[in-house]
């Protein structure tokens, strides 16, 4: 088993960023049941140098388990642990299936907007529990979202 440590996305929302790690581990079990064919154990928060992580054991990812996990909410980076060299941090590419640049979705419209992290942890959740899960990476889904806009309904 080798051991991995996934660096956890900066949020500037604090309400969230104070939930984010334990989100993670939710999210990332979510993943493994759904997706890796509960092939990730142990996942946990662990303090890195300083820095929030969550780590996790699993069997060598292959590229389809790591593109999978590139589009968690939360992945900023992703690691394999070298514990035979001092724990040192061996990166491991990840390419998300994100449509926009950050940029354009994390510039806060107006007050209130449900944080976009958030927003991608519930629909992912969704997802993995639906028969589609494994088509995640091959198939283009599309969300109706009858409150899209500012998030109100007009009255009339």
């Amino acid at each position: 088993m080798d051991r991995y440590a996934l660096l956890i996305l900066p949020s500037a929302n604090r309400v969230y960023a104070d939930a984010s790690t334990a989100l993670t581990v939710a999210e990332l079990e979510a993943f493994g049941q759904a997706l890796l064919g509960g092939r990730i154990a142990g996942a946990c928060p662990a303090t890195i140098a300083g820095v929030p992580y969550v780590t996790f054991t699993a069997d060598r990812l292959n590229a389809r388990d790591t593109a999978l996990l590139a589009n968690l909410s939360s992945a900023y980076a992703l690691f394999e642990v070298d514990e035979g060299n001092g724990e040192a941090l061996r990166p491991v590419e990840l390419r998300p299936l994100d449509r926009f640049d950050d940029d354009l979705i994390t510039i806060q419209k107006y007050q209130g907007k449900t944080n976009e992290q958030f927003t991608k942890l519930l629909l992912n959740v969704t997802l993995l529990a639906s028969a589609f899960a494994p088509d995640m990476l091959d198939r283009k889904f599309t969300v109706l979202d009858p409150l899209c806009g500012r998030g109100t309904i007009g009255s009339g």
